[in-house]
């Protein structure tokens, strides 16, 4: 990939640095890096979005230019019926707020 293609353009990521027994926990380290590098936001364009701290509340990413958030979902092997998350609570609040995140 050269410095002048869109950040679209590589939609691979690299399945290194795995530190965790978890194949799920090894999953949501590859793909924030994916995202971290590779995606832009959805709703403004800016070519790059950011972490935040982790344990955030139904989010893990923003654009600094509009304040949209995005939650990252991943695991390692096929998504089913359902997608697991921590607390039901916490992002059932957040997906009924003004301010809720796009999920990834």
């Amino acid at each position: 990939m050269s410095g002048s293609d869109p950040p679209w353009a590589n939609l691979g990521f690299e399945e290194a640095g795995a530190v965790y027994e978890s194949p799920s926990q090894n999953a949501r380290v590859w793909t924030e890096g994916w995202v971290a590098s590779s995606l832009f936001c959805l709703n403004c364009g800016r070519p790059d979005i950011s972490k935040y701290a982790n344990n955030k509340p139904a989010a893990d990413f923003a654009c600094l230019n509009c304040r949209e958030d995005y939650e990252l979902k991943s695991k390692k092997g096929r998504f089913g019926q359902t997608i697991v998350d921590g607390a039901y609570s916490t992002m059932m609040q957040r997906l009924i707020a003004s301010d809720n995140p796009n999920l990834i």
